[in-house]
């Protein structure tokens, strides 16, 4: 008799464990429709329309000033850069990079300028041409002291007389 109390004691776990499972996978709709795929709806009668006209925006206007005051900011940093390459490192095509950079927005500032001011940009861009020009030789006939006392004069000319905060001669606005 205590073996058969054993084994009813060993089969009601099962017998639940298989009646739950019974009545969660059946539920309310047999077992072959529940794992059925269904056909998707379409998207027009489930009340999605796609938007076929783009909204345009206008453009944002930026004015001549803004866009010197930003190319001069970047003739800054790149300047910045330079000056601390030239004191601690020699590597010639960093070097040559950095003044490419000071190039480019150098043209870029005289883009959106008039008048003396302009004619101040082509000065200086100039002078930065021609130390590009004596990178370009061998290092053994370069002079870097002569080199970054020229791109030292001259960083101090354009921050001095080509300040956007002090007054410009800039394009009208387009």
């Amino acid at each position: 008799m205590s073996n058969q109390k054993h084994v009813h004691i060993k089969i009601w776990p099962i017998i639940g464990l298989l009646s739950i499972f019974m009545v969660t996978s059946f539920g309310c709709e047999p077992l072959r429709k529940k794992f059925t795929r269904k056909k998707k709806e379409d998207k027009v009668s489930q009340g999605f329309i796609p938007v076929l006209d783009p909204i345009e925006y206008d453009r944002k206007r930026v004015s001549s000033k803004e866009k010197y005051a930003y190319h001069f900011s970047m003739w800054r940093i790149w300047q910045r850069e330079l000056s601390q390459v030239l004191e601690t490192d020699s590597n010639d095509k960093r070097q040559r990079y950095l003044i490419a950079q000071l190039v480019i927005q150098m043209e870029e500032m005289d883009k959106w300028v008039e008048g003396a001011t302009k004619d101040r940009v082509n000065e200086y861009l100039g002078e930065l041409r021609e130390i590009n020009k004596e990178l370009d030789r061998p290092a053994e006939l370069q002079n870097k002291i002569s080199i970054e006392r020229k791109l030292t004069r001259i960083s101090s000319k354009v921050r001095n007389n080509l300040n956007p905060k002090k007054e410009q001669n800039y394009k009208p606005n387009e």
